[in-house]
């Protein structure tokens, strides 16, 4: 079928007519998609103007509240260095009755610069005089028992200067603390020398000790258990209830530990290991409750429950000869010849001091490492 010119001609016209539609079309699209991104740029803009108007009013805020907190402390500071550096007083001078009196005239304030580091030291002045007046006992710097004490004073000092003008709450307390390190130091002191005493036949110096630290500080804890030990070894069962009832230093925890104590020497094993088994106090401030009844798991036989209970003593102080020894003895009785060893010589390497103990154990090694050689070969 042949087509006439006119109607190609009007085939092409339509066609280009179709080009042109198409091409407006696409042109309006463009600039369409081209305004709504720069309106979406326009309007991240506001956004992200408008937040660091936000932010930069907040830190006008936060700055305007920091000035005035470093006044108050800088007036707190002020109030505190002058009441520390205030000299006492002198007598008033009898006034002549030819010469009226003069009134006084107001103190001005002082503008120097507050130095923090001398602020500290002066309160660090005041603290070592204030225990030895109060009876008590500086500690050393490397002694064990003040370590947390030490850490509590100086987050006391650091943060002396929250107590708006009020110096002297802050010696008080912390001076309290100091005062307690002291205490529960000279305790666990008087203790360990009664058990020295006790350890060398010595047992009546030994509650002389005990019975006039007491008398002197009713609450020592460690002293109050050394005593009440003292009247159980010596089998004085009337004076050990009195003094356990009467006692306002031992805890719950302590008298149960000390009533499986008592058991204990009279043999009944079963009813001192119930009593233990009943409550769980913490390993950290009971290691002796758990000691003991470690001790009664193996004199029963129970020789797993005894090695756990060494293994968390452990944890809690590997320094402690007698917690290897009882965690040696424990393995031993488990067939565990290795561990047991390994034990023995932590043991001896924490007991040189404790010339007994370390001679046992040093017999145990011997008898150990001679099993295990014949059984090698």
């Amino acid at each position: 079928m042949k087509y006439t010119p006119a109607v190609q001609i009007s085939a092409v016209a339509d066609d280009s007519n179709q080009v042109v539609e198409r091409f407006q079309f696409y042109t309006q699209w463009r600039l369409i998609s081209l305004l709504l991104r720069r309106i979406r740029t326009a309007s991240l803009l506001c956004v992200l103007l408008l937040l660091l108007a936000w932010s930069w009013s907040d830190i006008g805020f936060i700055e305007q509240q920091g000035v005035v907190a470093a006044k108050k402390h800088e007036l707190v500071l002020t109030r505190n260095k002058q009441r520390l550096h205030s000299q006492p007083s002198q007598p008033s001078q009898p006034s002549q009755p030819s010469q009226p009196s003069q009134p006084s005239q107001p103190s001005q304030p002082s503008n120097s610069k507050i130095d923090h580091d001398s602020f500290e030291q002066n309160i660090q002045t005041i603290l070592r005089q204030l225990p030895t007046a109060a009876g008590g006992e500086l500690i050393p710097a490397r002694s064990r028992d003040a370590k947390p004490k030490r850490t509590a004073l100086s987050r006391s000092l650091k943060n002396s200067h929250k107590l708006s003008g009020k110096p002297s709450q802050v010696v008080e307390n912390v001076a309290k603390l100091q005062i307690v390190a002291s205490s529960t130091a000279e305790d666990k002191n008087i203790a360990r020398q009664a058990r020295s005493l006790l350890a060398n036949g010595e047992q009546a110096q030994a509650e002389v000790l005990l019975k006039n630290f007491l008398q002197l500080q009713p609450g020592a804890k460690h002293a109050s258990k050394a005593l009440a030990e003292l009247f159980l070894g010596q089998k004085r069962s009337t004076e050990f209830s009195d003094f356990v009832e009467r006692s306002v230093a031992l805890d719950n925890y302590n008298r149960l530990y000390l009533q499986a104590k008592q058991l204990q020497l009279r043999g009944n094993f079963n009813g001192a290991l119930a009593i233990l088994v009943a409550q769980r106090p913490s390993f950290s401030r009971y290691s002796d409750y758990y000691r003991l009844q470690a001790n009664l798991h193996h004199r029963l036989a129970e020789y797993s429950e005894a090695a756990t209970i060494y293994h968390r003593l452990i944890r809690v102080n590997q320094y402690s000869p007698s917690y290897w020894l009882g965690l040696a003895m424990a393995m031993e009785s488990l067939g565990q010849r290795g561990e047991a060893l390994t034990a023995l010589v932590k043991a001896k390497k924490f007991s040189q001091k404790q010339t007994a103990m370390y001679r046992f154990i040093q017999q145990r090694i011997d008898t150990l490492a001679g099993r295990r050689s014949l059984a090698q070969r």
